[in-house]
């Protein structure tokens, strides 16, 4: 996680011994907490973005993460029916 300097909350100037550090999830991270939340139901990118993630390339993020980090992600080919009513086929993790 990368670490930012939070405002102080008294609102007094802030001094270098007594700053606080709040921690900002990285996108991996976030795509981990997605994950783990929706459990075997699994997640998609068409499915719907939560407020926290948001993920416009998941994809991407999900093969980062093996390349990356080394955490090996299921995947199954889901067929989805688009708004013409065609069939096509997207990945769930």
């Amino acid at each position: 996680m990368k670490k930012k300097i939070a405002a102080p909350s008294t609102g007094a100037t802030s001094n270098a011994h007594t700053d606080k550090f709040t921690l900002i999830p990285t996108k991996h991270e976030l795509c981990l907490h997605e994950l783990l939340e929706e459990g075997l139901r699994g997640i998609h990118k068409i499915g719907r973005p939560s407020k926290e993630y948001g993920e416009t390339c998941l994809p991407t993020t999900i093969s980062q993460l093996g390349l990356q980090r080394g955490i090996q992600i299921d995947r199954e080919r889901r067929p989805h029916t688009h708004r013409s009513g065609g069939k096509t086929y997207f990945t769930w993790y």
